[in-house]
């Protein structure tokens, strides 16, 4: 968990909406998509990026995904719960002016 944000890690017992959740090469190929057509811009490109390199290893297995909210801070974790790792983690920051 080192590689987590400090808010991230000391609010880890905060975790919300837990579920176990599995994906199979549809989700791949739609991510696939959305990186190539960039629909979203290339912060949303790069983010499709990262999340495909984590999740593409773990294509047809159950993970674990949690939700984290830190202030106007909302995090998103993908867990293995064979090896209780974190696989990729997502953060997004609301904009309440928007």
């Amino acid at each position: 968990m080192a590689s987590l944000p400090v808010p991230l890690r000391e609010h880890a017992a905060d975790v919300t909406a837990l579920e176990a959740h599995s994906f199979d090469e549809s989700y791949i190929e739609f991510l696939d998509t959305q990186i190539r057509l960039s629909p979203r811009g290339p912060e949303w490109t790069a983010r499709f990026i990262r999340r495909r390199a984590a999740l593409l290893p773990f294509c047809g297995v159950t993970l674990l995904r949690g939700r984290v909210q830190v202030g106007d801070a909302d995090f998103t974790v993908e867990i293995d719960p064979k090896t209780r790792a974190v696989i990729h983690w997502e953060q997004y920051v609301y904009d309440h002016a928007a």
